[in-house]
């Protein structure tokens, strides 16, 4: 895997790699609309949530209460900030590249928030927002991949910055921080390689088939099935079977000790794909470098979405 672009986070890492600080931003926001969420509001209300009285140069407030997650110990393995790049395309003018899977897409458009507005369903709302952008609309995200190209589309589509008003943990004064959504949309993943654990030999690969895997993960509410689900869905083979059908999997991982399930998973929380929303920021008053996680981001959607 290229980890050329991955400067930018060295002197996070190299800061931060024992025990350092990390503070999340925890905001009502985009995340509202993906996956699970998307299925508790129908469009108006999710645009409404983000757009009714914010604009771009507004600040958010956080909520204190739950701002701070002190001495957590960061891990950055595998980061890698990814950069977008301009095609010749006319229509699908950006590119990015996930392990070998290159993905090409455009802004935003009118249409895409009739599409939206319209849609009938998580599905078909998710399709509205990524898939309709993509030069390829049959390209297999996983939820993580997913988030991750929306943001960028994103990023793309509205080049304004988002405000915060943060509170510094160590010094306790407030401060004003203004971010571009691009600079702290990062991810985290390793190149598939074979999860061994005892007699078990699991084979990765990308997510195959789009609207299976959507559907797949749609009937599943619980957070852990949900998890056990999408790694069922990336798996290629266990002791070099490759003719399992989905259930089968399930079922061989849901049979296991669960001794050696904890092992496969923590190889495997290694390697699949995650956004990372991690950006280094000083206090303007006591000069203390904290991490904060920018999990959520406000005014989400253009203001014209309202």
């Amino acid at each position: 895997m290229d980890l050329s672009n991955v400067d930018a986070f060295e002197r996070i890492k190299n800061k931060f790699k024992n025990n350092g600080t990390i503070e999340e931003v925890l905001v009502p926001a985009h995340k509202n609309i993906t996956e699970s969420k998307i299925e508790e509001n129908d469009s108006k209300e999710v645009i409404e949530k983000e757009s009714s009285n914010e604009s771009s140069n507004e600040i958010k407030t956080v909520n204190e209460s739950n701002v701070e997650r002190e001495n957590e110990e960061l891990d950055l393995t595998n980061v890698v900030s990814l950069q977008i790049e301009e095609t010749d395309d006319p229509v699908f003018k950006y590119r990015i590249k996930i392990r070998d899977k290159v993905i090409e897409f455009r802004k935003w458009k009118v249409k895409d928030r009739k599409d939206f507005s319209a849609a009938q369903g998580s599905l078909e709302k998710r399709k509205a927002l990524v898939y309709n952008c993509l030069k390829d609309p049959n390209t297999a995200l996983d939820n993580e991949e997913y988030n991750f190209i929306l943001e960028k589309i994103r990023a793309v589509s509205i080049k304004d910055e988002i405000g915060y008003n943060l509170q510094c943990s160590n010094c306790g004064k407030k401060f004003s921080l203004y971010v571009n959504i691009n600079d702290v949309t990062d991810c985290a993943f390793s190149d598939y390689h074979p999860i061994e654990v005892e007699n078990i030999k699991i084979e990765l690969q990308d997510v195959k088939n789009r609207d299976f895997y959507e559907s797949a993960m749609k009937v599943v509410k619980d957070i852990n099935e949900k998890y056990i689900t999408d790694f069922a869905l990336h798996i290629k083979s266990i002791n070099d079977n490759n003719s399992l059908s989905f259930q089968d999997v399930v079922n061989f991982i849901l049979d296991l000790d669960i001794d050696i399930y904890e092992k496969i998973f923590k190889e495997w929380d290694l390697i699949r794909f995650k956004c990372v929303n991690l950006q280094s920021v000083i206090c303007p008053h006591c000069n203390k470098e904290t991490i904060y996680n920018f999990n959520d981001f406000p005014g989400f959607f253009p203001k014209s979405w309202n």
